[in-house]
């Protein structure tokens, strides 16, 4: 009895024509996200050539430039793509993230491109509710509901059966959306998708389909609670609005509130101010060499005291300039964990919609948008790490070579003291041979998939508990 149900819900669907044609608008927004995201992927593909010539060109031995690549599923999840950073500068002064002058990551706009994350979460939803506002009220409103139930149909029975069948109905607008996307994607010569990818856009296609459900199960639950189809859609695209407009546009407001974005500009300056208060103290230096001659002894003797005096500037030298690298990399971390922080809470202030918790279990599984950033910024600083050494090798065989870049001379009474202002590396190209390569690779789906399939779970719960509350509301409903 309940597979007939679905059946005829089915039929009654297939046969409206005004869900006909939400479902072909949806099919083609598909499509032309599809083709859109070819267009997009082959320019981000161009600017990240470009931005690799550009760091290999104005990289040096005071910093190396490092780009992040595009995402191969970008046409599934874009996450912010826009406005998350791609550029980052290692060295021995730290990590020095290279973003654009935002000055609250939770203003950005939730949803910022036509890939399948977008589409998913705001016109299937719709669909589903749009589908689903009459699955009992409309009933009742025609007189149907009460014939049908004076036959021996359980409620129950009727109810999920009627759910059945509209999730038929919506199921398959979602697949073919699916496959018009993925046809153009395969055909066009940007994209090369792996077998690891392939699983990937399962699971993904796997998760659409219970965000779906949830949706569906929704507006049946709204439909059970009123008496009318047309306050069920009113009360439904309220709900929608909330959900997916409201809070992931405007939630993050409280974090922006908790935790405010730092500027890049206040960074730039206090690395500036550090700067200033670490430069070579030329006058002292001079101040020290009169001693040193002054003091009398031969020349021999004074030669001695010149080099003693030599190598403790080279020492102290060197000091001042670790003591300020650290302080300098102090603050650009400090700055890169502000802006985590606020991105990272601004996702757990909106993580109460099913629209953020779709959102976060896709780009979760495709490691896409700030799952990305932090994943990337990580593999950063372990290259940092392996580079700090290579920077001082590079640093003394430049030196060594008797090619130093700037110098520093003190005289007096005809005595000359130089050395090397150590912290001017400027311009002076890394060498190849001592850095070890930079290679960044996004986790594959296996290691991924236990951190999204939670929120797919919590999801699932959620249309299970809203199912039963259905069921519940729907046994004591008054059909007449």
């Amino acid at each position: 009895m309940m597979w007939l149900i679905a059946r005829k819900t089915l039929h009654q669907t297939f046969t409206d024509i005004k869900f006909i044609v939400a479902a072909v608008f949806v099919i083609s927004l598909f499509f032309i996200g599809g083709l859109v995201s070819i267009q997009r992927h082959d320019q981000l593909a161009r600017d990240y050539r470009e931005q690799q010539i550009a760091a290999r060109n104005e990289s040096d031995l005071e910093g190396i430039f490092l780009v992040k690549p595009p995402h191969p599923l970008d046409f599934i999840c874009m996450g912010k793509w826009s406005f998350l950073p791609k550029v980052f500068r290692i060295g021995p002064e730290g990590i020095e993230v290279i973003a654009l002058e935002v000055a609250h990551h939770s203003f950005l706009p939730a949803y910022d491109d036509l890939d399948w994350t977008t589409l998913i979460t705001i016109f299937m939803s719709l669909l589903a509710i749009f589908v689903a506002h009459q699955v009992v009220s409309a009933e009742r409103e025609d007189g149907t509901l009460r014939l049908l139930l004076s036959y021996p149909v359980q409620r129950s029975t009727y109810l999920i059966g009627s759910l059945l069948g509209l999730m038929g109905f919506v199921f398959v607008p979602l697949f073919i959306g699916f496959s018009l996307s993925l046809l153009v994607i395969t055909l066009s010569p940007i994209y090369h998708l792996e077998v690891d990818q392939w699983i990937a856009i399962l699971w993904v296609i796997f998760y659409a389909l219970v965000y779906v459900t949830l949706f569906i199960i929704l507006g049946g639950l709204v439909s059970t609670l009123c008496k009318q189809s047309s306050t069920a859609l009113i009360w439904l695209l309220f709900f929608w609005v909330v959900f997916i407009v409201i809070i992931p546009g405007q939630g993050g407001i409280l974090a922006a509130l908790i935790e405010p974005t730092p500027l890049r500009r206040d960074e730039i300056t206090q690395v500036e101010y550090i700067r200033q208060n670490y430069k070579l103290p030329i006058l002292d230096y001079h101040a020290l060499m009169k001693a040193a001659i002054e003091g009398g002894g031969t020349e021999a003797a004074i030669q001695r005291k010149l080099n003693r005096l030599r190598d403790r500037i080279v020492t102290e030298q060197r000091r001042r300039i670790e003591h300020r690298n650290r302080l300098v990399a102090a603050v650009h971390d400090d700055f890169t964990h502000r802006r985590l922080r606020q991105m990272r809470l601004a996702r757990l202030t909106t993580i109460v919609s099913p629209a953020v918790l779709f959102q976060e279990a896709i780009e979760s599984l495709l490691v896409a948008g700030y799952h990305d950033h932090a994943q990337f910024l990580e593999a950063v600083r372990a290259y940092r790490a392996a580079c700090l050494r290579s920077f001082a090798q590079a640093r003394q065989r430049h030196v060594s070579e008797r090619r130093p870049r700037i110098k520093w001379i003190v005289t007096y009474a005809g005595y000359t003291l130089s050395g090397v202002a150590e912290w001017q590396y400027g311009g002076i190209k890394p060498d190849v041979d001592l850095f070890p390569r930079f290679a960044y690779a996004r986790p594959l789906v296996k290691r991924t998939l236990a951190s999204s399939l939670w929120k797919v779970f919590v999801l699932t719960t959620l249309s299970v508990v809203t199912l039963a509350m259905a069921l519940i509301v729907f046994s004591r409903y008054d059909v007449r």
